[in-house]
């Protein structure tokens, strides 16, 4: 009876003993390819894989090698060998060269292989680092899409078939102006002409002419620029008589470029200097007099260069000037011109290199 007994107890030891689960032994896994004399070691990263999978219940292995697979083919029977084990999504191994990294990611349904350079920030990575870098590379390769693609290419490789009817799938094409230097590399010398007017306060008369001028990009945000032109004739006629008088302007400024995608915003201290031929013709007998004046202000202009087709550019601006030096213009020693305070300019052309 005791023995009876005893043996009915086992039994019901033996059946409430817990056993492996089927989804424990078929759980999802990496294989991580362990090389003599690796860096980072390969068990320095699989801890730290091992955590970072941890959450998506994908474990880590490590299986050790004598030589690192030498070919794609050789990568391939690494990763069919590792496959024979139910669960396994893929083969990782990687060689480190100092600071530089090569991940190598086999994948375990069809063969596929793909490598990633992997190099961690900074010239002085410590290996844990490194480690740390390898390992969150390879995470993002278990947890991306990169498997399933890595299997479609794969897959069309070996059957290929016609595009799909569809305009979705439609690559992008990259456009230099859209990226980061949309400028591209630009000529250090420019030729620049148009025309130009201003608004000298408080006359009130606006002044307007033809202008050339000459760019040379000295650095890549810092433009020299000299111009000159005509600024019209100006004619004044009063009870005393008639002044007349024009302008050549000589402008020269130290632009600050700003690159804002294919365009260019520049800003810039500026200073001019006027050459100013007036004469004056008085009411009555008198003769005419005549005289050349020198005027020099200073201010700030802003400008826009505008890429057109051709490797031309368009010029776009506006600027302000004080007067420093400047003079009145009277006939018969009574004021027609007063001396500006202010002189409020504008400016349209375009811009074209020599040398490309």
């Amino acid at each position: 009876m005791n023995r009876v007994v005893f043996t009915a107890a086992l039994l019901l030891v033996l059946v409430a003993a817990p056993r492996p689960a089927a989804a424990d032994e078929d759980a999802p896994r990496v294989v991580l390819l362990s090389l003599p004399e690796q860096q980072p070691p390969a068990e320095m990263v699989r801890s730290r894989l091992s955590q970072q999978l941890e959450s998506v219940g994908v474990r880590v292995d490590v299986e050790p090698a004598e030589i690192p697979p030498g070919s794609s083919e050789a990568w391939a029977a690494e990763a069919k060998k590792a496959a024979k084990r139910p669960g396994t999504l893929a083969l990782i191994g990687w060689a480190c060269d100092g600071q530089d990294c090569l991940l190598t990611v086999a994948d375990a349904r069809s063969g596929a292989i793909v490598e990633v350079p992997v190099r961690p920030g900074g010239d002085r990575a410590a290996m844990e680092e490194i480690a740390f870098a390898v390992a969150s590379t390879a995470r993002e390769a278990i947890v991306g899409s990169l498997l399933p693609e890595l299997s479609r290419l794969r897959a069309e490789g070996e059957a290929p078939s016609p595009p799909p009817p569809t305009g979705d799938r439609v690559p992008q094409a990259y456009h230099p102006e859209s990226g980061p230097d949309a400028r591209g590399v630009r000529p250090w010398l420019w030729l620049e002409g148009g025309y130009h007017g201003e608004h000298p306060y408080p006359q009130g008369r606006p002044l307007h002419g033809p202008w050339i001028g000459l760019a040379m990009e000295a650095r890549r945000s810092i433009v020299p620029a000299v111009s000159t032109g005509w600024l019209g004739l100006q004619r004044v006629v009063s009870e005393a008589g008639v002044v007349r008088s024009h302008r050549v302007p000589v402008n020269i400024e130290l632009r600050i470029a700003i690159p804002v995608g294919p365009s260019t915003f520049s800003v810039s201290p500026a200073g001019r200097f006027d050459v100013v031929f007036a004469s004056a013709e008085p009411a009555g007998p008198h003769g005419d007099s005549s005289s050349v004046e020198f005027e020099l202000h200073v201010g700030g202009r802003t400008s826009w260069n505008l890429p057109l087709p051709g490797g031309i550019e368009a010029v776009l601006g506006a600027g302000i000037l004080g007067t420093l030096l400047g003079h009145d213009y009277s006939v018969a020693d009574r004021r027609a011109i007063a001396e500006s305070t202010l002189r409020f300019g504008w400016w349209v052309g375009v811009a074209w290199s020599p040398i490309g």
